[in-house]
C-alpha cells in the first residue's frame, strides 16, 4: 500500500468518525472531563500524595493508604463530578437534541461511558504508577502475589465506576443538580460512611473490602468474590440502563 492510499483509507476512517455523534460526543466529554479543574486538581493531588506515600513509606502500605484515598475522597469526587453531567447542562439539552440531530441514547451513554472512562484512566494512573515506581525499586515484597494485588485494585475500581454510573443516573433523575447531589451522598453514605462509622461487616461495602486489603493478597478472605463483581458491575450497567429509560420518556 503505497502512501497516497493510506492517506485515503486514514481520512475514510477519520470521517466515518466524524460521522459517528456517539464518537463525538464521548470525545467532547472526555476533552470536557479532563479540563474540568476539579478533576484536574484531583489528578495533581493524587500525583503528589501518591509519591509522598511512595518515597515515605517505601512498602505496600503506599499502595494501601493510596486506595484509602481513591475510596474515602475519590469516590466523593466521582459522584461530584458526575452528578453535574446532565443536570448541569439541562438548559442546553433541548437545543441540542433538536439543533444537531442527537438521539437521546447517544447523548446519555456518552455521558455514562466518558465518566466511567475518565474515572478508570485517573484511577489507574495513579495507582498503577505507584505499584511501578515501587517495583522497580525493589519496595515490594518479593513474595506478593501480583494476581491478587491486580485483583484488588480492580475490585476498588469496580466501586469507583459504581459511584460514577450512579451519579449520572441521578443527574438524569433531577433536573436539579443539588438533588442529584444529595442522592449521590446518601449512596456513598449508606455504603461508606455507614459502615465506616460502625464497624458493621457486609462484604459489598467498599469499607469491608478495604478492611481484608491483606487477606485478599494472601488470597485467606473466604467469599465468593464473584457476587461482589456481579454486584457492582451489575449495579453501574442497572444505573445505566435507568438513565437512558428515564431520560427517554423526560420532558425537556
Amino acid at each position: 500500500m503505497d502512501f497516497y492510499e493510506q492517506s485515503q483509507e486514514g481520512r475514510s476512517i477519520r470521517h466515518h468518525l466524524e460521522r459517528n455523534v456517539f464518537l463525538v460526543l464521548f470525545n467532547h466529554e472526555i476533552r470536557s472531563g479532563f479540563r474540568n479543574p476539579l478533576q484536574r486538581g484531583w489528578i495533581a493531588a493524587i500525583l503528589f500524595l501518591g509519591s509522598l506515600l511512595t518515597l515515605g513509606s517505601k512498602n505496600l502500605e503506599a499502595i494501601s493508604a493510596l486506595l484509602v484515598l481513591f475510596i474515602f475522597f475519590g469516590s466523593i469526587v466521582t459522584l461530584v463530578l458526575s452528578s453535574f453531567s446532565i443536570s448541569g447542562e439541562i438548559n442546553r439539552i433541548a437545543d441540542s437534541l433538536l439543533s444537531k440531530s442527537v438521539k437521546r441514547w447517544e447523548y446519555v451513554l456518552s455521558k455514562t461511558v466518558s465518566q466511567a472512562v475518565i474515572v478508570a484512566v485517573v484511577y489507574l494512573l495513579g495507582v498503577l504508577l505507584q505499584v511501578g515506581i515501587l517495583w522497580r525499586l525493589n519496595f515490594l515484597p518479593e513474595l506478593l502475589d501480583y494476581g491478587n494485588l491486580f485483583f484488588f485494585i480492580m475490585l476498588v475500581g469496580l466501586v469507583l465506576i459504581f459511584f460514577s454510573s450512579a451519579g449520572v443516573m441521578f443527574s438524569s433523575l433531577f433536573s436539579r443538580t443539588v438533588l442529584s447531589l444529595l442522592s449521590g451522598f446518601i449512596v456513598w453514605f449508606l455504603l461508606v460512611f455507614l459502615f465506616l462509622a460502625t464497624g458493621w461487616n457486609f462484604m459489598y461495602s467498599p469499607v469491608e473490602i478495604f478492611e481484608h486489603f491483606l487477606p485478599i493478597l494472601e488470597g485467606s478472605w473466604d467469599v465468593e468474590f464473584w457476587k461482589i463483581i456481579l454486584f457492582y458491575a451489575g449495579s453501574s450497567c442497572v444505573f445505566s440502563l435507568v438513565s437512558l429509560l428515564w431520560f427517554y420518556q423526560r420532558d425537556l
